[in-house]
């Protein structure tokens, strides 16, 4: 089964997050996951050490087994990304723009964060 079948509208849906210092140890929980029968992985960008956004997820985006949700978590809604605000929506815009399939943002974004077409 591909990376995006089986998943149907209104059905169940086992989400795993995924935290690691490095984009190679991310893969790794990935392919763990999905073989305890997970669907689709939380890609939390923030748990990353020292990355370039622009390969670490166009890699996260090609070698994951399964859909993508990416998040990238700022420390005043629990997360680790203590850095400019700009640069974290940017990358959240970048994994939008390379193909990953899901974004979760906070619920005081939405209305300042555009949709690709």
């Amino acid at each position: 089964m591909g990376r995006n079948e089986g998943i149907r509208r209104n059905s169940t849906v086992i989400c795993a997050p995924i935290m690691a210092d490095t984009v190679d140890q991310m893969l790794i929980q990935m392919n763990l996951v999905k073989s305890y029968g997970a669907d689709l992985v939380k890609i939390r960008l923030d748990s990353l050490k020292g990355f370039n956004a622009r390969e670490a997820i166009q890699t996260l985006v090609n070698l994951s087994p399964l859909l993508t949700l990416f998040t990238y978590r700022p420390t005043w809604e629990r997360g680790q990304y203590n850095g400019d605000e700009e640069s974290r929506l940017d990358a959240l815009r970048l994994a939008m723009e390379l193909g990953g399939d899901h974004i979760d943002v906070e619920l005081q974004i939405p209305f300042s964060f555009s949709k690709i077409d």
